[in-house]
Parts: C-alpha cells; structure tokens; sequence
C-alpha cells in the first residue's frame, strides 16, 4: 500500500532533484566550445552574417554560455573600428554594460572571468578613441589592465591574458615622456620590448597548437600594427611579413580573410615590397557581400598604384572616397588623387581633388593632417620631385635616385624650397638604398641650407644622420645629430622627430 510518507518523499526527492537541475542549468559558464572558436573566427575573416547566426544558435542551445556574449563584443569591436560610423557606435554601446553584467556572473575562479571582461573594457576604450571620448576610455583601459594583472598573478600560464597586456605594455612604452602624466593616471605600466615578448609568445603558440589557432589574427593584427607604427626594424618587419603571408589565403579558400589581406599588404608595402602588395591588393573580391566592406584596401591599391606611377591610382582613391563613410584618411586619399593627377598631366582633376580635401574627413590621423596642410598651400607642387617622392615611398629606390638626378629634376627646381626638398629626398633614397656616405652628405646639406627654415627637412636630415651614425659606432656624432634636432623649430612633425632624437641619446647614455 501507498503511504502517505512515502508520497511525502517521493514530492520532497523530486522537488529536490528538480532545483538541483534548475541551478545548474542556471549556471554560467565559460564554454569556449568549437561552436564559439568557429564564431571566432569568421569573425576574423569579416564574415559577420555567419557568425552571428552559429552564436544565436548557441544561444538558443546555452543561453548560460557566457563565451557569447565575449565573442559578440569582438564583433561589435570590429564592426565599429573598420565602419568608424559614429551613429553605429551609438547604437552598439548600449551593448557594453549589458554584457559586462552578464559576464560578471561567470565563476571568477575561470581564467576566462577576468580576460574576458578586459576585453570588453578594452575594445570599447579603443572604440572610443575614434570619436575623441578620451577620458571614458582612459578609465576603460585602466580598469581592463588591473583585470588583466589580477588574471596573470592567480594564473600565469593562462596564454589569452597576454594578448591584452602585452598590447597594452607596447603601448605604453611608446608614448612619448612628455605625456607620461597619462599612463600614470590610468595606472599602466611596461615597456614595448615586454609587450612584443608577450605579444610574439601568443602567436608562436597560435601558429604550432590547434587550441589557441583562433588567436593567430589578432596576435598578428597586433604585432603588425607596433611594426608598422611603433617599430623600426625593417628585419623584424620582414619575418613578420613571411609569417603573414604564409596565413594569407586565396579570396576563394574557406580560410580568406581581409583582415590578412590588409596586414600582409601594409607590411608589404613598408617592406618594399609595392609591386606583391599590388598583386595581393588586386585579387581582394570587391563588394564581396560574404565580408564586412573594408574599403581602406581600396586607399591602399590607390596608393601602391601612385608609389608605382601607375594612373589607375585615381580609381581606386576615388572608389574609397566615394564609398567610406567613415573619418580618417579621406582627405588623405583625395590629396593623393589629386598628385596622381597632377603627375599625369590632368590639371583639372588636381585641382579637383585638392579643393575636395577641404571638403570631407577629419584631422584625426597624420596623413589627413599633413592633407590638410597640403590643402592651404597656394603652391604647385614639382612634378619631378613628387615623382620620386612617390617612388621612394613605394620602395622603388633605384628608381627614385634616377629622377631626381635626372638633368630633367635638377633644371625644375624653381628656388629654395624645392632645393631643399630635393637635396633632402635624394639623401633619403640614398640612405634607404644603403649608400651611406651620399645620404650623410646630402642630409648634411640638408641641415646646412633648412636649419632656420619652418619645414620639418632639416631636422630630419639631422635625426637620420644621428641614426646612421650611430649604427656605425660613432656615438660622439650620432650625439651632435640628436642634439641639433633639439635645437630646431619647425611645424610638421616636431614631437615625432624630437621624441625620436631623446630617444636616441637615451640610447647612447645606456651604452656608456
């Protein structure tokens, strides 16, 4: 018979059993399942559409997955860095401090529970950077690098956290000492050797193990932007480069993605190496809507095109200036039509495109702000100085020394000016070109005629020379160099070049 007790029971193990189930299906977990690293990475690829459909079906599967919801803030990131739509960044800010809530009910035992949550501090800080909200992401970055720290010291061996630190210890090393107040106040320390260390130990690990292949693009994303930006170590460069291009696939391989097309491109280019940057620039599928549109590729064929001399420049600048409705570098891209142009005899379109510059983008970036620059000058430029101008920067320095010491150039220098640029790009093509003794000759003639001048030449005729001569042991010289850039005035780029002459005494000093 049934007693009433053993009903009792049964009600009491069954209502028991059930809460059991309830709590732990209530329970968020860090689940990096091959789901979310599939997500991940058509993520990089710019194949946004497919990503959020695995993640909405991984929702619906384990809503508790708290792996979502980090893996979506990567894609809100992007979105917005490559977009740089302010309205878009309106739009998906709201999903900030939703998502920190969520993620702040995983277990802070995991060593996802603090990384994942820097992440999200960070991509915003950085998100925020493109619209000036400088003092929010101050607070971000420094809220993110004290999670970071927490995660290293409880787990030391957990290799995602050195993804942030050591981009962020990159960063802080480069900044110059004169705006030391500011990683002060946020609160971050490190130097750029630590930071590539870290940065260089992820990618070694994404590249020979299956577990942490997912982190290959964004460690190399990161690494190519201190070569590129904060590095000048052509030999570190060009190993990257050979690693980039070894990962870059073919635009119809299920492995394609424009974000290696841009990093293999960009070092390329600062490797040289214009002509391959060109042929890989040429086959990126345009207007392809399986990927996120990343019209900066457009800019970058536009401008290898102009470093070659090649007229078809004018299409692609022209097609980023048309479709980006973005902020940086479209005064750039319509200052370089407008020397394409010019170089190609089409007056009217020079005159065109310069007009343009006034017109469109911001002075967020250098290149706009040297557009900008360009843009007030009443000055035509020299066709023959541009066009070695345009072919050094393309790496075509045989070249570039033949121009500009043609009878043609030396006989269309109109005055002063144009002497002194001219005598300051020969020796730049000299000095990349290995030929030393003419690059120190021709920068010293540089310094000697542009001291007093307002052009930034001479002082960086004076800082290279510091440079090569340093390089040669003869640190006494490398010191007068240096210490001549500090003695200038000059408008354009004065804090890079005079930060760059402290930071080579402070080299010297160390060897003494």
């Amino acid at each position: 018979m049934f007693k009433a007790s053993n009903l009792l029971h049964y009600v009491l193990v069954l209502t028991a059993v059930i809460f059991l189930n309830l709590h732990a299906a209530g329970q968020y977990v860090f689940d990096y399942n091959p789901q979310i690293i599939k997500a991940y990475q058509e993520i990089g690829r710019l194949r946004f559409v497919v990503a959020e459909q695995i993640l909405q079906n991984e929702k619906q599967r384990n809503p508790q997955n708290l792996a979502i919801y980090h893996t979506e803030n990567s894609m809100d990131f992007l979105k917005i860095l490559i977009s740089e739509n302010e309205d878009l960044f309106d739009e998906l800010e709201k999903n900030k401090s939703r998502r920190i809530d969520i993620l702040e009910k995983g277990d802070k035992n995991s060593p996802y529970y603090r990384y994942a949550i820097a992440e999200v501090y960070v991509q915003w800080a950085f998100s925020r950077l493109k619209f000036k909200e400088y003092f929010s992401a101050f607070f971000e970055v420094r809220r993110a690098y004290k999670l970071l720290e927490e995660n290293q010291e409880k787990f030391p061996d957990f290799l995602p956290n050195l993804i942030g630190l050591g981009f962020l210890h990159t960063l802080v090393g480069s900044v110059p000492e004169n705006y030391r107040w500011v990683t002060d106040f946020v609160g971050v320390d490190g130097n750029m050797d630590q930071g590539i260390k870290e940065l260089t130990e992820v990618l070694d690990s994404a590249l020979t193990t299956e577990r942490y292949a997912h982190l290959r693009a964004q460690s190399l994303l990161f690494l190519s932007f201190i070569h590129l930006n904060l590095q000048k170590d052509m030999q570190q460069a060009a190993g990257l480069r050979d690693i980039v291009g070894r990962h870059c696939a073919e635009p119809d391989s299920k492995d394609f993605s424009p974000i290696m097309v841009y990093i293999y491109a960009k070092l390329l280019m600062k490797t040289g190496e214009n002509d391959r940057a060109i042929s890989l620039l040429e086959k990126y599928p345009a207007n392809d809507p399986r990927y996120y549109p990343m019209h900066y590729l457009d800019f970058m064929l536009g401008k290898a095109y102009l470093h070659a001399l090649d007229p078809k420049a004018g299409i692609y600048l022209q097609k980023y200036i048309n479709g980006f409705n973005g902020r940086n570098f479209l005064k750039s891209a319509a200052m370089l039509a407008s020397w394409n142009a010019f170089i190609h005899g089409n007056i009217h379109e020079y005159q065109k495109y310069k007009s343009l510059i006034g017109e469109i983008g911001e002075i967020d970036v250098e290149p706009d702000k040297v557009a900008k620059d360009y843009f007030k000058e009443d000055r035509v430029p020299n066709i023959c100085i541009l066009r070695g101008r345009m072919l050094f920067d393309g790496g075509y320095l045989k070249r570039a020394i033949n121009e500009l010491e043609s009878a043609q150039c030396c006989s269309s220098l109109r005055d002063h000016e144009d002497s002194l640029e001219h005598t300051y790009r020969l020796a730049r093509a000299y000095h990349e070109s290995g030929q030393f003794d003419e690059a120190l000759k021709n920068y010293a003639r540089t310094v000697e005629e542009g001291r007093d001048d307002h052009f930034y030449y001479a002082a960086n005729a004076a800082l290279k020379s510091g440079l090569i001569y340093e390089n040669q042991g003869e640190a006494e010289k490398a010191k007068d160099c240096y210490k001549r850039v500090k003695q200038m005035n000059f408008d354009q780029y004065e804090g890079s070049i005079k930060q760059k002459a402290k930071a080579g005494m402070l080299r010297l000093k160390k060897t003494e």
